[in-house]
C-alpha cells in the first residue's frame, strides 16, 4: 500500500567490490526498486558489518515501503540506536509505525512519551493523550462495525472504492489489461487501472468487474476517482504524461501525479482537462467531492504543507471555477501522511499515519464546523483499523454501510476491499473529550459521560 504514500513515480571480492555492491544497492533504492534493493543491501552487509546511517536508512525504508514491518523495525531500531535524539521526526515516525506493525504497542507508546517529554511540545502532548484515550476507550467498547473481505479481490492490489450510482468503481493492479506486461518497479505488480463493478444491495458484494473508461487508460497509474452528484463529471488520479503517453519528470527525475477532470459520455470520459493546481513539480491526487459537488478535497505534497502529504480543499463555483487550494491545517495534517479524504454528512473521513493510531495508515473522522474548522480527529477503531494500512473509507448517505481498503493479514492479495456495516452506538458509550490541558506527566483530561447522537454537522455549502 505504501506505493501510493508519496504519490510519485521515479523513472528510471575486494573493498572496491564492496563499494560496487553498495552503489548498485543505492541505485536500486533511488529508482524505487525496493525489493531488488533489499537483496542488494543484504548482500553488501554480509561482509560489511558497520554500515553507515544512510545505508541503514535506505535498507529500513526498502523494507518499510515493501510492507515488511518486522525487518523494517530491525533496521529502524538500529538507526534509532545510532542517532538517538538526532533521529528526525520522519524516521522516528517510521520507527514507531514499525513497532505498531508488529503489535509492540507498549514499546511504541514508551518511545512516543519519551520523545514528547524531551521535546516539551505541550500541544503535541495534549494531542497524544487525547487520541490515546479515545483509542483505549474504543478498544474496550462494543464495535460498531462488521467487516467482510470480498470475493472480487484479486491476488494483486485492489483498493480505493467510489460509489457510482448503484455501482462501485475501484483501482486494481490485476493483470488483465493490455499493459499488464509492464510492471511497477516499486512492488513488481502491474500498474493500477480503474474498474467498475455491480453492487449487490443485499450483502454489499461486488461482481462483474470490467475496465472503467478504457479510452483514458495509459501505460501507468489510473486510480482513486470521484463523481459529481449528477454523475456527469469525474475527477481521477493519474501520472503526469504528455500527449504521446510518455512520463514527464521534474529536475529530480521524479514523475508526479495529477488530478484530471473529464465529462462522462456513455462508456467514455471526454473533454479531459488538468486542474489548474496540477504541477510537474509535486503531486496531487485522491480527489473526493462533497455530496453537493461544491467542495473538492484532495491530497498533495505541494510546498508549504505540514508533513509528507497533506489534505487540501478547493471550492467549486456553479460555472466550475475553483478557488486556490486551502490546506486543512494542523488539526487534520501532521508530519506524516494524510490521504484518501471522503466527506459525507458534515464529517471528513481520511487515512493517516501521523496521528496516534493502531499502526501504519488508520481511518479517522473529523466533524466540520464551518470555515476550515474541523474537530480533533478520532480513530474509528477496530475492525475498521488494524496494525496494517487501513484507508479509502467510504460510507452511504444513511451512515449504515460502506467499503474500506486494507492490507491486513488474512486478505487475498496486497490490498483488499472490505465491505462493512455500521451499527448504532450504545447511548451510554464513553467519549473522551479535551476539556483541560494535561501536563507533561500525562495527567488525564477531565472526562464526562455523553449521550451519543448521530446528527451530522452541516456540510459546506
Amino acid at each position: 500500500m505504501k506505493k501510493i504514500y508519496f504519490l510519485s513515480l521515479l523513472l528510471c571480492f575486494t573493498a572496491a567490490l564492496g563499494q560496487s555492491k553498495l552503489k548498485k544497492a543505492d541505485k536500486l533504492f533511488k529508482d524505487y526498486y525496493y525489493l531488488d534493493a533489499i537483496k542488494a543491501y543484504e548482500d553488501y552487509l554480509v561482509k560489511n558489518d558497520k554500515p553507515t546511517a544512510q545505508t541503514v536508512r535506505n535498507l529500513a525504508d526498502s523494507y518499510y515501503f515493501s510492507d515488511d514491518s518486522r525487518n523494517a523495525l530491525k533496521w529502524y531500531k538500529k538507526l534509532y540506536e545510532m542517532q538517538g535524539d538526532n533521529l528526525t521526526d520522519q524516521y522516528f515516525l517510521r520507527y514507531v509505525q514499525s513497532l505498531k506493525g508488529v503489535m509492540d504497542y507498549d514499546q511504541a507508546n514508551k518511545a512516543i512519551k519519551e520523545r514528547l517529554d524531551k521535546k516539551g511540545d505541550q500541544k503535541e502532548i495534549d494531542r497524544y493523550v487525547f487520541q490515546k484515550r479515545v483509542n483505549d476507550s474504543l478498544a474496550n467498547a462494543k464495535p460498531l462495525y462488521k467487516v467482510r473481505n470480498l470475493e472480487i479481490n484479486s491476488t494483486k492490489s485492489d483498493f480505493g472504492t467510489a460509489f457510482y450510482g448503484d455501482k462501485v468503481v475501484f483501482a486494481s493492479s490485476r493483470d488483465t489489461m493490455k499493459f499488464a506486461q509492464k510492471l511497477y518497479s516499486w512492488n513488481k505488480q502491474p500498474f493500477l487501472d480503474l474498474y467498475v463493478a455491480e453492487r449487490n444491495a443485499a450483502d454489499g458484494s461486488l461482481s462483474n468487474a470490467t475496465v472503467f473508461f478504457p479510452n483514458v487508460m495509459t501505460r501507468y497509474h489510473e486510480a482513486t476517482i470521484t463523481f459529481t452528484p449528477d454523475l456527469k463529471t469525474a475527477y481521477y488520479t493519474t501520472n503526469v504524461v504528455n500527449k504521446n503517453d510518455k512520463l514527464i519528470v521534474d529536475k529530480k527525475l521524479t514523475n508526479n501525479f495529477q488530478i484530471v477532470k473529464g465529462k462522462i459520455d456513455g462508456e467514455k470520459l471526454t473533454k479531459l482537462e488538468k486542474l489548474f493546481f496540477d504541477s510537474d513539480k509535486y503531486s496531487v491526487g485522491h480527489p473526493a467531492l462533497s455530496e453537493d459537488g461544491k467542495w473538492l478535497f484532495f491530497a498533495s505534497d505541494m510546498p508549504g504543507g505540514y508533513g509528507e502529504t497533506d489534505l487540501y480543499v478547493v471550492q467549486i463555483a456553479e460555472d466550475g471555477t475553483m478557488n486556490s487550494p486551502q490546506n486543512l491545517g494542523p488539526t487534520i495534517n501532521t508530519i506524516g501522511n494524510e490521504l484518501f479524504p471522503f466527506f459525507r454528512n458534515g464529517t471528513l473521513y481520511f487515512a493517516s499515519d501521523g496521528h496516534y493510531g493502531w499502526g501504519d495508515l488508520d481511518v479517522y473522522e473529523s466533524k466540520f464546523s464551518g470555515g476550515l474548522n474541523f474537530s480533533e480527529p478520532k480513530n474509528l477503531g477496530a475492525p475498521i483499523n488494524s496494525n496494517k494500512d487501513d484507508f479509502s473509507y467510504i460510507v452511504d448517505a444513511n451512515d449504515t454501510y460502506g467499503y474500506v481498503s486494507s492490507n491486513r493479514a488474512g486478505g487475498k492479495g496486497d490490498d483488499d476491499i472490505y465491505y462493512f456495516t455500521k451499527g448504532k452506538p450504545d447511548c451510554n458509550q464513553i467519549v473522551w473529550e479535551k476539556s483541560s490541558i494535561p501536563n507533561q506527566n500525562y495527567r488525564l483530561p477531565t472526562l464526562r459521560l455523553l449521550f451519543m447522537t448521530l446528527s451530522g454537522i452541516q456540510k459546506p455549502s
